[in-house]
């Protein structure tokens, strides 16, 4: 997928920050992933995940790419493709974090 430190390399640097705060705050109820430029707010957020139960779980934007992206020259393998994306903010609890640990890359690959 490039350099590690090409345009790509947020893939691999989110990755590698997940397996970090995973390893460091292993009591942690909630991780998130947001850009840099994203306010949040944080009583109304921590009121929010507070109601939600121990099931996997995550929360915040998603994208889908539709076929009008595609014609704006998204790649079109990614049709349907849903995600979610981290400059809005993404949360996910522990259990759902602890599926989606074995799927994470380990390092960046050049």
């Amino acid at each position: 997928v490039g350099s590690c430190d090409g345009y790509e390399s947020h893939i691999y640097k989110a990755h590698i920050g997940l397996q970090f705060l995973m390893g460091v705050h292993r009591r942690a109820r909630w991780f998130g992933l947001v850009g840099d430029d994203t306010y949040v707010h944080r009583a109304f957020l921590l009121a929010h995940l507070s109601g939600v139960e121990d099931a996997p779980a995550c929360a915040g934007h998603e994208l889908f790419l539709t076929e009008d992206k595609v014609r704006l020259g998204f790649a079109p393998a990614w049709l349907g493709l849903r995600y979610p994306s981290g400059g809005a903010g993404v949360f996910c609890n522990a259990a759902a974090m602890a599926l989606l640990e074995p799927h994470l890359e380990r390092s960046c690959v050049e």
